[in-house]
């Protein structure tokens, strides 16, 4: 080299330099082999560092390069990077972690070029290949295995090309592109768009609980942060591990944006039946996350479902007694504490539940109205279907119409359940015309017996001849007490009784009206007044001697009014037309 001219304050001489270095050699006192055959020729002046060639050697690997680095006062480089290495080999040239393992074989092809003073604006293209690559590290959960495909660099994007991977028992494959990759550099953090991962995610097993951790007793400790990254994935797994449940023919679309993860299209099949689900998980506030979506759950087993949500039945409670599938769809929203522990206070849900070909063991509420209606079958029900909508607020399950149909019996349902197990409901049983004695001999009969002499004629039901008990249920879950809902139950009277009394009535009234017809039509013209007064005294006593009004009074004396009224303007209507016709 040379160097040429005045140096002063603020000023150089001329620099001219060529570097030429062969069979050069880097080696690590500790590790048994070195990099070999360093080549590299280079010029350098006051303004540039050109190198025409640089190249070197190791166990397992190759590099060359050419680079032009110009303006040494605002730095440009243009370079070209190859290289190809056996990742099985490196750690005998160059020292690794303790931890760390790698094999296999990664190569590069790729083009630099950009103003090093300003690292986001560096434009990077080019291709990586990777080729049957294995590591282990203690940065990542469970080791990664037979990592093949090729990664492509443009200048503002990252392409993933056949990514396949084996992680642990899980096999990942991969096709997708990040955008926005300025904003991974440093300088750029905050000034552009978050990246950008769109793309398909496939698998043929993947098991998610073993990427988040071996130890599946750890509690998770907050608050969670979201990467600044945004998502755009498309999932179809044949097969999905989680939490001990088996998910088979997954798929959706899980989104992320702004601290909001979002699962869309979510549909899997689990226990042999069918999910659908849609929701997002805000973790804008990471303090007091948000949990809300919709789920629809078809021909679901419900002691493999209840067995899998423990925390779920928990609130039911219900997962111990039923048998058979069920199905439900809901909307359901709550918050979680920063350590995502759900807040129960804050759960909000509104849906319909129904069942098919289920049966309940013995409940403890079936024991007990059991024992107080003295009919032992109740504990034991077969189900053919049955449903009902529920909503969830205020630490409280509320049940809107639930009925089904058990063979000879029958049970509707209504009321709130709280989530420690306080009951308070309104059912109806209906039971069979043979129930009759059992129920003579039971508590039950007592409070029937205090309210009529005519309980159990007007207790039937018309169309099925089925004796119907309304019941309140309360105490806990666990140790539930019952009685007779005598509000119900006398409206239940009165309305039969004064059907029966309308009924009857009518009937009444139609003979006299037909005897009155033949009698009007017989007697002559001047016998009409006579024969209105005596109608309308016969209807009086009549009406009147048809029940007791002790029993109910105010609906029995109106209809008496009613009754005579209308036989007066019938019989007036048909002796006028008579009188007009004479």
């Amino acid at each position: 080299g040379s160097i040429k001219g005045d140096m002063a304050e603020g000023e150089l001489p001329d620099l001219n330099v060529d570097l030429n270095v062969a069979d050069g050699m880097i080696k690590y006192p500790a590790l048994p082999s070195s990099i070999q055959g360093l080549s590299l020729n280079a010029s350098l002046t006051n303004t540039e560092l050109i190198v025409e060639s640089f190249s070197a050697e190791a166990d397992g690997a190759s590099l060359s390069a050419q680079a032009k680095i110009a303006d040494f006062a605002k730095p440009f480089v243009n370079a070209d990077i190859d290289l190809d290495v056996d990742l099985g080999r490196i750690q005998t040239y160059y020292p690794l972690e303790d931890s760390t393992q790698l094999a296999g074989v990664l190569t590069m092809d790729t083009q630099v070029s950009g103003a090093l003073e300003e690292v986001d604006d560096l434009k990077v293209s080019g291709t990586i290949g990777l080729e049957s690559i294995d590591y282990q590290s203690t940065l990542v959960e469970q080791p990664i295995s037979n990592l093949n495909g090729r990664i492509g660099l443009d200048d503002d994007q990252i392409r993933f090309e056949e990514v396949s991977l084996t992680s642990g028992q899980s096999d990942v494959g991969f096709n997708g592109v990040m955008k926005n990759i300025e904003s991974l550099l440093s300088d750029a953090q905050g000034q552009a768009p978050d990246p950008l991962l769109e793309g398909v995610i496939t698998s043929s097993y993947l098991n998610l609980t073993e990427q988040i951790s071996d130890d599946t007793s750890a509690t998770f400790v907050g608050p969670l942060e979201l990467p600044p990254l945004q998502l755009d994935l498309r999932l179809d797994v044949n097969q999905l591990e989680f939490n001990g449940m088996t998910l088979s023919d997954a798929s959706g679309v899980l989104s992320m944006a702004e601290g909001i993860m979002g699962f869309n299209e979510l549909s899997a099949r689990l226990f042999g039946g069918v999910l659908s689900a849609s929701g997002n998980f805000d973790l804008s506030d990471p303090l007091s996350p948000a949990f809300n979506g919709e789920v629809s759950l078809g021909q679901m087993p419900v002691k493999e479902f209840f067995s899998a949500f423990s925390e779920m039945d928990e609130i039911v409670q219900v997962g111990e007694y039923l048998q058979g599938l069920f199905e439900t769809q809901a909307t359901f929203g709550l918050r979680l504490d920063k350590d995502l522990n759900p807040q129960y206070e804050s759960v909000l849900a509104n849906g319909a539940f129904g069942a098919s070909e289920g049966a309940f063991g013995t409940m403890p509420l079936q024991s007990v109205i059991a024992k107080y209606t003295g009919v032992t079958g109740l504990e034991s029900l077969d189900v053919k279907d049955w449903s009902h909508s529920f909503s969830v607020a205020g630490q409280r399950l509320h049940v809107q119409d639930l009925q089904f149909d058990a063979g000879e019996y029958a049970v509707s349902l209504n009321g709130s359940q709280s989530f420690d197990g306080s009951l308070d409901y309104r059912l109806s049983v209906e039971l069979p015309e043979s129930a009759s004695n059992a129920i003579s001999q039971a508590p039950v009969q007592g409070a029937l017996s205090s309210l009529s002499s005519v309980v159990n004629t007007a207790l039937k039901d018309p169309a099925s001849g089925r004796i119907v008990l309304d019941l309140v249920a309360s105490g806990s879950f666990s140790d539930p007490s019952v009685r007779l809902d005598g509000d119900k139950v006398k409206g239940r009277l009165t309305a039969a009784l004064t059907e029966g009394i309308k009924t009857e009535a009518e009937a009444r009234v139609d003979s006299l009206q037909d005897a009155a017809r033949e009698r009007a039509e017989a007697e002559l013209a001047e016998q009409r007044e006579r024969l209105e007064e005596r109608a309308e005294e016969g209807l009086d006593n009549l009406v009147g001697g048809l029940v007791d009004s002790s029993i109910v009074s105010s609906p029995i004396d109106s209809l008496k009014e009613k009754g005579a009224d209308a036989l007066q303007d019938r019989l007036k209507g048909l002796l006028n037309r008579r009188k007009r016709k004479n």
